[in-house]
């Protein structure tokens, strides 16, 4: 059974207009998710290595400095620090780069 929240008196006249607001940055979301990683040809079934290659060549500068703005601290110097984690797949997406297996 699903569990009923309480919600607030001094909310509740705006409770729709929240929702509503909250919906509409989620659509916003899904939508700039699309874009960026455009159709989906594979339905929902893992793509092979060279289709995420490709996918990957299609991403322009500007795209890869707002995915790390994203998800690094910009530091006052201007300079972005990134988690390990993202760190290792930036170097290895750019030794493919360079091994000319993908296009950026």
């Amino acid at each position: 059974m699903a569990k009923v929240t309480d919600i607030p008196k001094e909310i509740a006249d705006s409770w729709d207009d929240i929702v509503k607001t909250f919906h509409g940055r989620l659509v916003e979301q899904r939508n700039e998710f699309k874009k960026r990683t455009g159709t989906r040809p594979f339905k929902g079934q893992e793509i092979s290595q060279n289709e995420k290659m490709i996918q990957l060549g299609n991403i322009t500068a500007q795209d890869w400095t707002d995915i790390f703005k994203k998800h690094g601290i910009v530091k006052e110097d201007g300079r972005i620090l990134l988690p390990n984690d993202m760190l290792k797949q930036a170097k290895n997406i750019h030794k493919l780069s360079q091994q000319g297996e993908i296009n950026l």
